[in-house]
């Protein structure tokens, strides 16, 4: 018996289930990746105790985690994703008495 027809269609499936995988996999992750670039460039900006203003959000920089940044907020503790840094203007404020 002849099995080849077979054995092409049954590669051309795993093919596309794989491929469909691979594509879900790497949509799904866009945010997560951007979050990693984003948090990496900031380490080089930001420090800890240093006070910004990004958007709405306005406090001192505690962290610079892996994916996020984490500032100490007049409502608490808030955690922003890095990737906001990117797409938002951020003013670092100056602190007081800084040119005495």
């Amino acid at each position: 018996i002849d099995v080849t027809f077979l054995t092409t269609m049954l590669g051309v499936t795993s093919a596309a289930v794989l491929f469909g995988f691979a594509l879900a996999f790497g949509l799904g992750a866009r945010s997560l990746v951007s979050n990693l670039i984003a948090a990496h460039h900031l380490r080089d900006i930001l420090e800890p105790g240093q006070d910004i203003r990004v958007g709405e959000y306005e406090g001192t920089v505690l962290e610079v985690s892996t994916t996020a940044i984490i500032l100490d907020t007049p409502e608490g503790r808030t955690s922003l994703p890095a990737s906001l840094y990117q797409e938002q203007a951020m003013v670092m404020l100056l602190q007081d008495g800084g040119n005495e």
